[in-house]
């Protein structure tokens, strides 16, 4: 699919306590449709300052913080609500912001050297 695209949340249906799964339309700009569905699992805020700790090496407040940021924000990159994360350098541990998955995996796939190799091949094809 080319252009944007908006998603379309149609329906909830709780499997458990914090488990459900949720059926979805995208519609791209060319109006095509697609529908489909994924499982989602809400970690408790507990659970989601532990894994912050162990992985950014972070203290308990820090974690509690960003988490209450993360619920709070919006991403930098596209201004999408949904799905968001903490994005980090995965060389020094250091926080840089909010982003949702789409646009934290374009950051995390241009880190380093590859951001100059993309640019020098989207400009030869120019």
């Amino acid at each position: 699919m080319s252009g944007k695209q908006r998603f379309i949340f149609t329906k909830n249906i709780t499997l458990g306590p914090r488990k459900y799964v949720r059926l979805y339309q995208r519609v791209a700009s060319d109006g095509h449709v697609t529908t489909g569905w994924f499982m989602i699992r809400w970690k408790p805020v507990w659970q989601q300052v532990g894994h912050l700790m162990d992985k950014l090496s972070i203290t308990n407040a820090e974690a509690r913080k960003l988490v209450d940021v993360r619920s709070t924000s919006t991403c930098e990159m596209c201004g999408a609500t949904e799905f968001l994360g903490i994005d980090h350098n995965h060389q020094t541990g250091q926080v840089r912001g909010v982003l949702c998955n789409g646009c934290n995996i374009v950051v995390a796939a241009l880190e380093g050297d590859r951001a100059q190799t993309a640019q020098s091949y989207l400009e030869k094809y120019q």
